[in-house]
């Protein structure tokens, strides 16, 4: 697995149940302030953290931007293996959570919520690449329709200014959203992220790390 299990687990994969606080702990840089118990910050004179009861079955939903990137085969066809390799590591690590999955892509529509890791492989193996630039229509059409709080996996090549609009729309709705990127954004659109509380792990340097 490329992807390890520590990387996915601090986005909070599991959910958090707010209705339940199990305990309180010092308040971390990758907290929100949704997460901040005020009363015991007051008396301790600190930021102090609450820790949530994990929701073991919270739904993760997965965009993939099947657009062909790379000027030559061979370019096209490594992209296309790290970029598969690392959404189905992701996936398995989920579907090992318990959690149900669906899977939005651009092409003739997507995968509805399953369990099943052998129907989603086969799904995400036989995912057919497209040419142009419709990914965002992808990311549009799912804020139009869907309306449910969840954990959102988000796989592209790069972020403009009008992806991290719509980055920021789904953190509003009060969606979890982890971003899977190939290179590094600049430091505009990076500060963007994460002030939206949205962390980037890159292809590149986890395939690296894994081959040495």
């Amino acid at each position: 697995m490329i992807i390890q299990e520590t990387v996915i687990s601090r986005r909070n994969l599991q959910g958090d149940d707010y209705s339940t606080i199990s305990d309180l702990r010092k308040y971390q840089p990758t907290d929100g302030y949704k997460k901040v118990h005020w009363k015991a910050t007051a008396k301790r004179n600190e930021l102090i953290s609450k820790n949530f009861q994990a929701t073991e079955r919270m739904a993760t939903t997965f965009f993939v931007d099947n657009t062909v990137i790379g000027n030559s085969l061979e370019q096209r066809m490594q992209h296309e293996d790290i970029l598969m390799e690392a959404v189905v590591s992701v996936m398995y690590h989920c579907f090992r959570l318990g959690q149900p999955i669906s899977f939005h892509y651009i092409g003739e529509g997507y995968v509805d919520f399953t369990t099943d890791f052998s129907h989603l492989y086969k799904q995400a193996s036989g995912l057919v690449f497209q040419q142009g630039n419709l990914f965002k229509k992808v990311l549009r059409d799912y804020l139009k329709w869907n309306k449910d709080e969840m954990n959102l996996m988000v796989f592209t090549h790069r972020v403009d200014e009008e992806m991290l609009s719509l980055l920021q729309a789904f953190r509003l709705a009060g969606n979890q959203v982890q971003l899977f990127l190939f290179s590094r954004v600049d430091e505009g659109v990076l500060k963007g992220l994460e002030r939206l509380e949205i962390y980037c792990t890159y292809f590149d340097e986890i395939v690296l790390s894994s081959i040495e």
